[in-house]
């Protein structure tokens, strides 16, 4: 493996997204959580803890969907001062939370209105449109200055809020003064006359958010908005990223949350197997080596101890299972590397790197939780230079002199007095996930990052280990901190609960095998013939946008509903992957189409309108998506049809089935096997040349 021309510091990237664009571009891992997004929008609220990639999502969100025409996308990110202003701006509502959030979601859906209307007014078909003297005339003043979103919503609402006297009274002068329910026909009237569909993509809620009634108020009302926008407004989805502890607390004040907000949203978490993903496709891009497989390309970088699956274990160990911790060590470790003209990282690159980031982590730890935690540097800091698993009463025993230490400042004192035991103390402790509990039934240590004082089921035998990446930082000493003892490590760190005392585990898969199950029982519901031909075409439309993601792009059913060429589903073919490259270079099929028949047997009339369909944009190769249980070309029907038009017009007819879509849609309810389909399609295309293809 060759050095990479420049070894430069972040040799896998920025872990500031907005600083990674070129290796976002190129190595973007696409994670369960994102295909969920691209597939589907029926959650639309991204959480996730700092450094888990919600920047990361939002650019290649963004970039998708770019890409996709018939399309505007919007994007909204706040800075911290506007966010603050806009508090100013509800002041009148001091703290009266439920009057906060009812005027921050008519302000908020008010700007979504009027951004989507500026969207669209450059559209050719927006000035014909009749009918809505109200849009234009609120439109007007909206775009009167090049400010952002944040500053027209004050400078909008700001006056009317200061007009009324009562707070009651405020908010239903705002809802009459922005004319919202007016607006919103309005805008429906000009969205299906254009027909294009709405994202917005809003980001960096958490800039000069401030845990008060005000600032909580605020992003309620906020994703509400939000969310009400989604159900509104046809083809038009917001999808809004924020901070998990921001949310946590929305879910603990807002009494609509289970009603309103639960059923739309998306944690975002990364366990060992996407990680590995992750930081493989850097290291692929950076030293542009060529194997497929995530960990030989890590044992193509690595020797030593962290050498293969354990070892990528072990440097996991130092992190907080966030892809910013990894890349910060691993960006480290190569660069210490580079600099003694090693081509590889083994263990001492490790270590030099781990000393920075475990300080840098135990600094975020107290940034994190100090305000709610007073003393809690003091209480951490008394399991310096000791081991890193500790038993009950080891702990309890350092806790109970820390709670009685004599030199408490007034804040720690009165936080220690509301602790009250050493017992409590554990617990807060595991709650914002620097200790961790070991299983009994699996021997796992597990952690939890909440910051809520959930409680334990604790026995004298019990164990609790400090979290790893903290060692360096506390000298903590361990079995697993010395090399030649590193065989005798201790129970792994694999189970680290984000926002719950849970294991690792992601609903996003859950939600992934839901929806697809559903789709692939809904098939059988729809009968055979041409009554319900509308019916196949919706689930085979569903089928397509899932199975092929990543080498499609933009799939509209019945596009050109209206000409005398009705196709039934089209999509761009970006040959994004091989399988839809090949049919790109050798078909020239830039626009796909798939034709849905739902019966059984195909006939020459089908193929023949196939055949119709092929010229210009849409190449020599079309596909046919019937009820039959085999996609195999029959002798005496199909295979002298699809020969014929090869062979005489140089058309290409691929015969597809729902059973076959169906198999592939159960094998994509596993992330790891997204891909299943494209590269049966290959395979497919392989057995037509190769075989029915032959003049023989």
């Amino acid at each position: 493996m060759k050095l990479p021309k420049s070894s430069k510091a972040n040799l896998l990237g920025d872990v500031r997204a907005e600083f990674d664009h070129a290796m976002l571009d190129q190595a973007f891992y696409e994670s369960p959580d994102y295909k969920s997004l691209i597939e589907s929008g029926d959650r639309t609220v991204i959480v996730g803890r700092r450094g888990v990639g919600k920047s990361a999502l939002f650019y290649r969100l963004k970039k998708h969907l770019l890409d996709a025409e018939r399309t505007k996308v919007i994007t909204i990110s706040p800075e911290d001062y506007e966010t603050l202003s806009l508090q100013g701006t509800l002041s009148p509502f001091g703290s009266r939370l439920s009057l906060v959030r009812a005027a921050a979601k008519l302000a908020w859906r008010y700007a979504l209105v009027m951004e989507i209307a500026t969207a669209i007014r450059s559209h050719y078909k927006f000035s014909g449109i009749a009918g809505i003297p109200t849009l234009l005339a609120h439109l007007k003043d909206w775009i009167q200055t090049n400010s952002s979103v944040p500053s027209k919503m004050r400078r909008k609402v700001e006056p009317m809020l200061a007009a009324s006297t009562l707070p009651e009274r405020a908010v239903g002068d705002l809802a009459n003064a922005l004319q919202l329910n007016t607006l919103l026909d309005e805008l429906k009237l000009c969205l299906s006359s254009i027909d294009e569909s709405m994202f917005i993509l809003i980001d960096r809620l958490d800039e000069g958010y401030e845990a008060n009634d005000l600032g909580i108020g605020l992003i309620d009302g906020f994703l509400h908005a939000s969310i009400e926008m989604n159900r509104t407004l046809h083809k038009t989805k917001v999808f809004t990223f924020l901070r998990d502890n921001i949310f946590r607390t929305i879910a603990k004040v807002d009494s609509d949350y289970s009603r309103q907000i639960e059923g739309q949203v998306i944690r975002l978490h990364w366990d060992e197997y996407h990680l590995l993903n992750l930081a493989a496709n850097r290291i692929r891009v950076a030293f542009s080596l060529t194997e497929e497989e995530s960990i030989a390309i890590w044992n193509k970088a690595t020797c030593g101890n962290i050498y293969g699956r354990d070892g990528f274990r072990r440097c996991l160990r130092l992190t907080l299972y966030r892809p910013r911790d990894l890349l910060v060590l691993l960006n480290n470790a190569f660069y210490h590397a580079f600099h003694h003209n090693r081509r590889v990282i083994h263990e001492l690159d490790i270590e030099d790197s781990a000393k920075q980031i475990s300080e840098s982590r135990y600094a975020d730890l107290l940034k994190e939780y100090l305000a709610i935690f007073p003393g809690l540097d003091r209480i951490t800091r008394t399991f310096a230079d000791g081991p890193g698993e500790w038993s009950v009463s080891e702990a309890m025993e350092i806790l109970r002199a820390s709670l009685i230490a004599p030199n408490l400042t007034a804040e720690e004192a009165q936080h220690f007095a509301i602790l009250a035991t050493p017992e409590s103390a554990l617990h807060a402790l595991y709650s914002v996930g620097f200790l961790g509990l070991q299983d009994f039934i699996t021997g796992r240590f597990r952690f939890c990052h909440d910051g809520s004082l959930s409680k334990l089921e604790i026995a004298d035998s019990s164990k609790f280990l400090i979290h790893p990446c903290y060692w360096r930082a506390l000298n903590i000493t361990s079995q697993e901190m010395q090399q030649d003892t590193a065989e005798e490590l201790p129970a792994p760190v694999t189970e680290i609960a984000d926002e719950y005392d849970i294991e690792v585990t992601s609903t996003t898969p859950n939600i992934r095998k839901h929806r697809i199950g559903q789709i692939i029982s809904n098939l059988a519901s729809i009968p055979l013939g041409r009554e319900a031909a509308s019916q196949f075409e919706d689930w085979c439309h569903q089928a397509i946008s899932i199975l092929f993601a990543a080498g499609l792009r933009n799939i509209e059913l019945k596009p050109n509903n209206n000409a005398t060429q009705r196709r039934d589903i089209v999509a761009r073919n970006n040959g994004s992957t091989d399988s839809w490259k090949r049919i790109l270079d050798d078909y020239s099929a830039r626009q796909v189409i798939f034709e849905a028949k739902n019966y059984v047997d195909l006939g020459p009339d089908e193929y023949r309108q196939m055949q119709s369909y092929l010229v210009r944009d849409y190449g020599s190769l079309g596909f046919i998506i019937t009820r039959d249980a085999d996609e195999s070309l029959r002798k005496d029907k199909e295979l002298r049809w699809v020969r014929e038009i090869y062979h005489e017009h140089k058309k290409l007819i691929i015969k597809l089935t729902s059973t076959w879509l169906s198999k592939f849609l159960s094998k994509a309810r596993n992330p790891q096997k997204h891909d299943a389909a494209d590269i049966a399609l290959g395979g497919l295309l392989d057995r037509y040349v190769r075989n029915y293809l032959s003049l023989r």
